[in-house]
Formats: C-alpha cells, sequence, structure tokens
C-alpha cells in the first residue's frame, strides 16, 4: 500500500509542475495521502498550497485541521474548522471534526452545541451520537449519555465502542 501511495505522490507531483495554478485537487489529494501516512508536515503543507490557490475549498481547511488537531495544535484546529463553516455551514463532518477538537481540550459543553448541529444536518450520525454520549458523561450527564449512546446503537448496531460506552455510564449510576 505505502508503494502506491509514494507512486500517487510522485504523479501528482508531475501533475503540479506541469499545471502549478490548477493543481488544487492535486496538492489536496496528496495532502490526504500524507494525512493517512502520518505525514502531518507535507500534509499540512499541500492542504495549504490547495488552499492558496482555492481560498473556498472547505474540505481542505477540514482536513487540514483534522491534521493540526491530530499534531495537539487545537486553535489553528478550530481556526481551520471555523473557516470551513463559513464557507459551507451544512457540512456535518466539519461540525464533528470541531467537536472531536473540543473534546481533546476537554471543553465538552463546546463540544455538545456542535454536535447538537451536526446531528441536526444528518440524525442517523451515529458516532457522533456515541461521541455526544461521551460528552455528557464527562460532565455527569449521564442519563443524557445513556440515551444518546442508545440511539447510537440504533444506527450503528455492531459498533463495539459504543456497547462499551454505554456500560461504563451505567456502571457509573450504579455508583451513585
Amino acid at each position: 500500500m505505502i508503494k502506491n501511495y509514494q507512486s500517487a505522490i510522485l504523479d501528482l507531483t508531475k501533475a503540479i509542475k506541469i499545471q502549478p495554478k490548477n493543481a488544487t485537487a492535486a496538492y489536496y489529494n496528496k495532502g490526504n495521502i500524507y494525512l493517512e501516512l502520518d505525514d502531518n508536515q507535507n500534509a499540512i503543507s499541500d492542504y495549504s498550497n490547495a488552499i492558496k490557490l482555492f481560498q473556498k475549498y472547505d474540505k481542505a481547511y477540514i482536513n487540514r485541521g483534522v491534521t493540526y488537531k491530530n499534531i495537539k495544535l487545537y486553535d489553528k484546529a478550530l481556526k481551520d474548522f471555523d473557516r470551513a463553516i463559513e464557507i459551507n455551514y451544512q457540512y456535518e463532518l466539519v461540525y464533528f471534526h470541531r467537536t472531536c477538537t473540543f473534546q481533546a481540550q476537554e471543553k465538552y459543553p463546546q463540544a455538545i452545541i456542535d454536535y447538537f448541529k451536526c446531528l441536526e444536518l444528518n440524525p442517523k450520525y451515529a458516532l457522533a451520537l456515541n461521541n455526544k454520549g461521551n460528552s455528557h458523561s464527562a460532565l455527569g450527564g449521564n442519563i443524557k449519555a445513556c440515551l444518546d449512546l442508545e440511539n447510537s446503537i440504533r444506527f450503528e448496531p455492531k459498533d463495539y465502542k459504543t456497547y462499551y460506552n454505554l456500560a461504563i455510564v451505567k456502571i457509573e449510576m450504579k455508583k451513585k
């Protein structure tokens, strides 16, 4: 697989050299490969180049934000997610990634607000329901957490993590 990625990187690099002013998608796809390979600096560089060529490229902002989040540059990640929302506020994935960034910083109330927006756009987003439940649990809202986790299971009945999270919440409720 890595060999295929390296070959794809070479091809995309050639495409960029041939038409550097029309290389937005090539930079973006190179960034995606680097993100997949955990080469965060090259991913950020390529997403940034895509954004320079097309400043309203919401997906490039999202993926650069994810990369920043991965290396714990949360302020930069949030700035990119905010910009992506300015461009396209109807894309649930940007809210999801922003909530994950809030959760990584233990800013659970902000995460819950964004989960509501994410779920408004996609009510069956099981992972968002799972994570929203985790945020409620972190704030001591175990009843709300149970409801979110049970709803997540309705949409993803084979997700191990959600069952595990639900069990932990129920154990915590028994302790009280």
